[in-house]
C-alpha cells in the first residue's frame, strides 16, 4: 500500500505507486488532527532503529568504493545491488548508491542501538574515504 525512502520519496499503491508528497502531507494532517499528539511522539511509536539520515561523500570512483564494501562486508547476511549496494546484518544494515543528480555516493544506515550506529558510520565511512 506504502513505501517511502530515507530521501523523502513517498510512495502509493492507490496512486499507481508514484511517488507523491502531496498525498504523504496530506495523511500528515489528517493523522495530526485524529490523535490530538504532537508528531514527535507519534513518530516515536513506530522509530524502534537508530538512522544515520542520508550521509553524502565525494568520492572519485563510486564502482572502487562499492566493490570494496562489498568485499570488506562480505559475510553480511544479505548483500543486493537493486539500488546500489545492501548489505544486512542481524542488528544494523546500510545503502550506499551513486546519486543521480550529483556527483556524490548516498550512505544511509541504521542499527539497533545508538553506539553501533556510530561505530558503522565510521566503519563504512573508513572505506568510502
Amino acid at each position: 500500500m506504502f513505501a517511502g525512502e530515507h530521501s523523502g520519496h513517498f510512495y502509493f499503491k492507490e496512486n499507481y505507486y508514484a511517488d507523491s508528497s502531496l498525498i504523504a502531507g496530506l495523511i500528515l494532517i489528517q493523522l495530526l488532527s485524529e490523535n490530538n499528539k504532537p508528531f514527535s511522539q507519534i513518530v516515536a511509536e513506530f522509530d524502534k532503529y537508530f538512522s544515520s539520515g542520508e550521509i553524502n561523500f565525494k568520492t572519485e570512483d563510486v564502482s572502487k568504493v562499492l566493490k570494496e564494501s562489498e568485499e570488506h562486508f562480505s559475510g553480511a547476511i544479505s548483500i543486493d545491488h537493486l539500488d546500489g549496494l545492501s548489505v544486512w546484518y542481524n542488528d544494523w544494515w546500510f545503502n550506499m548508491r551513486a546519486s543521480k543528480t550529483e556527483p556524490l555516493l548516498r550512505l544511509n544506515l541504521e542499527a539497533d542501538t545508538k553506539v553501533l550506529l556510530r561505530d558503522k558510520i565510521k566503519e563504512v565511512s573508513d572505506i568510502i574515504l
